[in-house]
């Protein structure tokens, strides 16, 4: 049986993240309301699409908490070239370098 909005919301540990949540999850809700009552006029396999929803348990669905930082703060002295070799946590699923520095005097 599918948790409300309100008994996921209860889940989210932070607090400045929970009402943020909720009001997105009774949002989700309402859009799957409207596409359900425009399901009933015709759209069968609009109908079998929302309910996948309830084939998920979501006590089976791992929740991530370990994303270290520590390997992001290295420096490296670099002489015109270098190639960097390392093992990046696999907490993430894609990597994204949003800034690089260089300095002649530093």
């Amino acid at each position: 049986m599918a948790r409300t909005c309100e008994q996921r919301a209860a889940r989210v540990q932070q607090l400045a993240c929970r009402e943020p949540f909720l009001s997105c999850c009774q949002f989700a809700e309402s859009l799957r309301k409207k596409a359900r009552t425009r399901g009933q006029v015709g759209l069968a396999r609009a109908m079998e699409l929302l309910q996948e929803e309830d084939l998920i348990e979501e006590d089976d669905i791992p929740v991530r908490s370990f994303f270290p930082e520590n390997w992001l703060w290295k420096v490296e002295e670099v002489d015109r070239f270098s190639q960097l070799r390392l093992l990046l946590p696999d907490s993430l699923t894609t990597w994204e370098i949003h800034g690089v520095s260089l300095s002649k005097t530093t």
